[in-house]
């Protein structure tokens, strides 16, 4: 768990004035820049926590600092990464991550949408898709903090509740639409998925999961494209409608 060291509201303002100061000071005399901020810093010079794990490091003069910075913005935003997955239904796939992984990996999910990718029509609506001529997939897009789970945990459970073995189709569900797609948004990305395609693979090959349709693993890797939410009707539908239909279920668990 991350615990967070949060400043008063006075450690804060001086901190800030500090960081402004640290910025133009430069311009003056060193004497006369070194003056300033000792007095600055004799004036608000705090004890940074004995304990626990807070990102904030205490400068040179005490003053925790490293939160107010633009580099330390970037390190937070640095653990999300979007994801965009096509596992047949979009409603199903969606439940799955929302609700079964974010319990297994708390506030990990977060933006998720259902609705299509990789299509060649700017804009499609849902009747679009369905009638197989666009080239789009039903997906689900979203962000994954991966200081709570890794984009690798989130591969291997999407592996786990739709069967990948079979081609432009989820049970019922047929259609290129329907694709079994890893739209990856980056290299690394990719390479993981690609890492997990060959273990679930060599599972198959050696007899040790056999509850899918087929012996190869068919999904695919593509580069992310532009997302276009469904309707809103069908955000969170499960979540809406308990009962609806749902082609997905828990097959394996990795041994």
């Amino acid at each position: 768990m991350l615990h967070l060291h949060v400043a008063t509201r006075h450690t804060i303002a001086m901190g800030a004035t500090l960081a402004i100061l640290h910025l133009h000071l430069h311009h003056l005399p060193t004497t006369s820049a070194s003056t300033i901020l000792t007095s600055l810093s004799d004036a608000t010079t705090t004890t940074p926590p004995a304990t626990g794990t807070g990102t904030g490091t205490a400068s040179a003069t005490g003053v925790t600092l490293s939160h107010l910075t633009p580099a330390s913005t970037a390190m937070a935003t640095d653990s999300i990464q979007n994801f965009c997955i096509g596992a047949g239904c979009y409603w199903g796939t969606e439940h799955y991550i929302t609700h079964k992984f974010q319990k297994l990996f708390p506030d990990s999910i977060s933006d998720a949408q259902v609705g299509f990718m990789g299509g060649d029509l700017p804009d499609p609506s849902y009747r679009d898709v369905c009638s197989g001529r666009t080239g789009h997939v039903e997906v689900v897009h979203g962000k994954l903090d991966t200081s709570k789970a890794s984009f690798e945990d989130l591969v291997r459970f999407c592996f786990s509740f739709h069967d990948p073995t079979t081609l432009n189709r989820q049970h019922n569900d047929r259609g290129t639409e329907y694709a079994s797609v890893w739209f990856a948004y980056s290299d690394e990305q990719a390479e993981v998925v690609e890492n997990v395609k060959s273990e679930l693979q060599a599972l198959l090959d050696d007899g040790t999961v056999t509850c899918f349709e087929g012996k190869s693993v068919v999904t695919d890797v593509r580069p992310a494209a532009e997302f276009y939410p469904a309707h809103e009707d069908h955000q969170a539908y499960l979540a809406k409608n308990p009962g609806g239909y749902c082609s997905h279920r828990m097959y394996f668990t990795w041994p």
